[in-house]
């Protein structure tokens, strides 16, 4: 596959398998489960298909326990149970399949589609596809830049990005394997576009099949390739268009066959929604969609919830690589710059922006082929500089390859949240190594439901709660993560023990004037300080001076809760967590967030 192991860009890649082998064994990749997130829907088409003959699944009823964390499928109307994702990466990764299942019927292992032999293989063959993804990522860069140039960009796209962390602990999603179909038609469709040759377009269209039936909002990068062929010179459109015209008639039987490939690729998933639904065609994404008028650009790319800039950060380097990609090939950077564009708006568009328990933003992933060109850009640029320039690139890389590791490894063991992260809780726990109450007290919750909605979101701070509406309910979070909840078994005594976020944990804020306020529940009870009663805080029915609190707001959504005696409500550290109005200043104990609740 490799001509010289001397060459850089050949080096890089070697380099790339040896960490991921490193990678792999020492965090034990082989014996984890990999069949999580959205894998238990990818990779059901297999055992379903192969062990057990049944595209109905029906045969969950006879193990529902055992099933219930490994196949995710819906119950549409008609009874029968939906997959919702598309067949492509079963397709894909259905001769490794029955390379795991040869293995486990010779061990003995079990023979569900889900025990350690299919895995393996499985995550081998995800891992071969990224080797050849690489190989033809690298003969494209290799037509625009120097060996030491493709090998830095190598080294960065995959150990300096989350593409790391979906080729070992995630394989089964899609992006591993997306990426390297990408690499590759940009290769055969450059190829084409170079010499004319029909077997590139064949190859091309093939592996253009594949892609869409991976993950079909992928064809919009015909967009991508559209804008190439016609920019590919410096001369006029209309000169790029005859050009392109006269190697689609030199191919055209290469391109019919090639296209009838496609559309038998793509017929898979139109049979099965035939076969399951009764209709040719099905929208899977049941009361999920496209927010395209409030479009999540800037958190898409700089929030510390999932921001792509903030997780991946060697990505910044594409953006001074614009500029300079555009003085090496024009047309490469207008349809990169274009495509770019495109894609931020839809993927931002999405109701689940951020895109549910992730590492990093997932779905940009299969991108980082085309931004390989912007960020190469910028690295030659910087290796024509000054020896100290290019040391520092050496440095600046070697760093954020080895933040990248530690925080996949941060990701993997729940240091770093799959979807709550705030800029706070970003840099309290940058490098932590356990987690603490003080971290998790800065996880920030968005609020889904109203997303999908279309309602904005409900910023918890000061003016919010000045101007709190008396049909919206709070609920307030001591430091110890527990929810100030009152007791109906103890008298109505009020404590800071629950987990949860219902009927006697919700609140309602009804204004008094200069911050004073009274916390009612939604069946009319309110809290109130029993000052002979060694100043407990329970609920009363009746409202009285003691039913008014005044709010100390201490930042953000911090604050404390002063009573008519002047003194402050506090928690107690032993369980439950009794509140009192007892304390004289304000410490931990009298710390409380307020928070909305999903509705």
């Amino acid at each position: 596959m490799f001509a010289s192991l001397k060459s850089h860009s050949n080096i890089a890649i070697v380099t790339i398998y040896i960490v991921i082998a490193v990678w792999s064994i020492s965090l034990n990749l082989f014996t984890t489960n990999r069949i999580i997130v959205d894998a238990p829907s990818m990779c059901t088409y297999l055992p379903a298909v192969i062990i057990h003959h049944d595209l109905h699944l029906n045969y969950i009823d006879q193990n529902p326990e055992y099933y219930k964390d490994k196949i995710w499928c819906y119950r549409i109307e008609n009874g029968n149970r939906l997959i919702k994702s598309s067949v492509g990466i079963s397709v894909l990764l259905s001769p490794f399949f029955l390379v795991g299942h040869f293995i486990a019927i010779l061990t003995s292992a079990e023979q569900t589609g889900y025990s350690w032999p299919y895995q393996n293989a499985m995550t081998i063959g995800v891992m071969i596809y990224l080797l050849i993804g690489l190989f033809f990522l690298r003969k494209f860069l290799l037509s625009f830049f120097d060996e030491l140039t493709v090998a830095l960009t190598l080294i960065s796209i995959v150990l300096a990005t989350n593409l790391l962390w979906y080729t070992t602990f995630e394989p089964f999603m899609s992006h591993a394997i997306s990426f390297a179909l990408i690499s590759a038609s940009m290769y055969y469709f450059h190829q084409w576009l170079c010499d004319g040759k029909p077997k590139n377009i064949f190859f091309f269209i093939i592996l253009f099949g594949f892609i869409c039936m991976v993950r079909p909002l992928s064809i919009t990068l015909l967009i991508y390739f559209a804008l190439y062929a016609l920019l590919q010179h410096q001369s006029k459109v209309s000169s790029n268009l005859a050009l392109l015209m006269k190697n689609i008639m030199v191919a055209k039987k290469a391109i019919l066959f090639g296209s009838f490939i496609f559309l038998l690729l793509l017929s898979m998933q139109f049979f099965y929604w035939k076969y399951i639904t009764g209709h040719w065609f099905f929208d899977v994404y049941i009361n999920e969609h496209f927010c395209f008028n409030s479009p999540q650009i800037i958190p898409f790319l700089f929030s510390f919830r999932k921001g792509i800039f903030i997780y991946s950060p060697v990505l910044l380097f594409i953006i001074p690589g614009f500029f300079l990609l555009y003085k090496i090939n024009k047309g490469l950077c207008i349809s990169t710059l274009i495509f770019f564009l495109v894609t931020i708006y839809f993927l931002s568009s999405w109701w689940a922006w951020s895109y549910g328990i992730s590492w990093g933003m997932r779905p940009i992933i299969e991108f980082y082929a085309i931004l390989s060109m912007p960020m190469a850009a910028a690295f030659a640029f910087i290796l024509k500089q000054t020896k100290a320039m290019k040391i520092i690139l050496y440095a600046t890389i070697l760093a954020l390859v080895t933040l990248n590791i530690f925080q996949t490894w941060q990701y993997k063991n729940g240091f770093i949240h799959f979807d709550d992260m705030s800029r706070a809780a970003y840099f309290k726990g940058f490098i932590q190594t356990e987690i603490t109450d003080e971290w998790r007290d800065l996880l920030q919750p968005y609020q889904w439901e109203r997303r999908l909605k279309g309602l904005p979101q409900i910023e918890c701070d000061k003016n919010f709660l000045q101007n709190i509406s008396p049909q919206q309910s709070i609920y307030l979070r001591a430091k110890n993560m527990k929810n100030i909840s009152v007791n109906r078994q103890a008298q109505n005594v009020t404590a800071a023990y629950s987990n949860n976020t219902g009927a006697f944990e919700m609140f309602y804020v009804l204004q008094k004037g200069n911050d004073n306020v009274i916390l009612q529940l939604k069946n009319g009870m309110v809290l109130s300080t029993l000052p002979n009663n060694e100043n407990l805080i329970t609920a009363t029915n009746e409202q009285t001076v003691n039913s008014v609190f005044k709010i100390i707001f201490l930042g953000e959504n911090e604050i404390a809760l002063q009573t008519a005696n002047g003194k402050y409500v506090t928690y107690e550290n032993n369980f439950p967590h009794i509140l009192r109005a007892t304390a004289t200043a304000i410490g931990k104990n009298e710390t409380f967030r307020f928070l909305v609740k999903d509705e």
